[in-house]
């Protein structure tokens, strides 16, 4: 496997897994938060796992872009930058909704 192959498996590999976390956060958070017998602890043990697993694989893709620099990969970087910004724009309605759901809690 030369070079190339091997970045572009590790590119279609992180790809993969922000689709499946973006798809986690989209249906098991948004469906926690529209179960009412589900309560505001559940609903945050649900958040913060899938939060954690979000950090681990942004810290990924800021690895894999930090490794392209140095090879002066830009077609790659630029991809891998796409893709963290599609995951933030994806997750920023559902931590929005989160917030008003945590805020709407705390006021009865």
């Amino acid at each position: 496997m030369d070079e190339n192959t091997t970045v572009e498996a590790n590119i279609a590999s992180l790809q993969m897994k922000a689709e499946c976390s973006t798809l986690s956060w989209r249906t098991e958070v948004m469906q926690f938060m529209s179960i009412t017998e589900y309560g505001i602890n559940e609903l945050g043990e649900k958040y913060d796992s899938l939060q954690k697993e979000y950090d681990i694989l942004r810290q990924d893709i800021t690895a894999e872009i930090s490794q392209l620099s140095s090879n002066n990969d830009g077609i790659w970087i630029e991809r891998l930058q796409t893709l963290e910004k599609d995951m933030v724009q994806t997750l920023a309605g559902v931590e929005e909704r989160y917030s008003q759901k945590v805020k709407l809690y705390k006021l009865h």
